[in-house]
């Protein structure tokens, strides 16, 4: 009806980068502009996104008055050339005194997608020093133009990783050459704080014949295990 209007929405899913042109056609019953014509215009540039590495940040067993230190990086990895500006990086609890940044970060700071820009980086060097003997969270608060970003962060100064394996010692046997003997070695964490292993063989000139499963074992959590199999092959 005359001096009454009616609103409605017109979507835009962008399907590349770049700029997008269209027209709008408004079609309708008056008979002086029986069409009218509007211009659409859409400029895609990519969605930003914040991605903190590592994520957990876990500073494992530090004893209390000693010092972790922790490499962080800030980074957009986000689609297109869209940027993200980097408002702040703060502590969930600005009063702690168990951790601590290196230095203290200066923003705004805006970072290109890594895809346009390799150095878009922001490294930040986080430091545990716990003042008691206990377990110790907190989160490390990203806040940016495109949201906010929580990453924990886990330190313990309660309970030290401890190694216990079995067996002490592994017998592969006679093994016919072209045939495979394994035997399984139990890695167990009797700790609090995760326990990192690594597998290397000594000697002076180790037999290539010999092997793991995996090669690489992962962190061993307080009160768990992981079983590796060694295994030998005569070739």
């Amino acid at each position: 009806f005359p001096g009454r209007s009616r609103e409605f929405t017109v979507d835009f899913d962008a399907k590349a980068i770049g700029l997008a042109f269209d027209e709008l056609r408004i079609l309708s019953d008056d008979h002086e502009f029986p069409e009218l014509r509007v211009p659409l215009r859409a400029n895609y540039l990519g969605e930003p996104k914040v991605r903190v590495t590592p994520n957990p940040i876990d500073f494992g067993y530090v004893a209390q008055g000693r010092q972790g230190l922790k490499n962080v990086q800030v980074a957009n990895v986000g689609t297109g050339v869209a940027p993200v500006t980097v408002e702040s990086i703060e502590f969930s609890d600005p009063a702690t005194q168990d951790f601590a940044f290196a230095e203290a970060f200066v923003g705004p700071r805006t970072l290109a997608p890594l895809t346009t820009d390799t150095t878009a980086l922001i490294p930040l060097e986080l430091r545990y020093t716990p003042r008691s003997t206990a377990k110790h969270t907190m989160e490390l608060v990203v806040k940016t133009s495109a949201g906010e970003v929580r990453v924990p962060m886990l330190g313990n100064a309660e309970t030290p990783p401890k190694l216990v394996f079995n067996p002490t010692a592994i017998d592969l046997g006679d093994v016919p050459l072209g045939t495979t003997n394994l035997a399984t070695l139990t890695l167990s964490n009797e700790g609090g704080a995760a326990l990192n292993v690594a597998l290397k063989w000594g000697g002076a000139n180790p037999n290539t014949d010999l092997f793991t499963t995996p090669i690489v074992v992962p962190a061993i959590a307080g009160g768990s295990f992981v079983e590796v199999q060694v295994g030998f092959t005569a070739t």
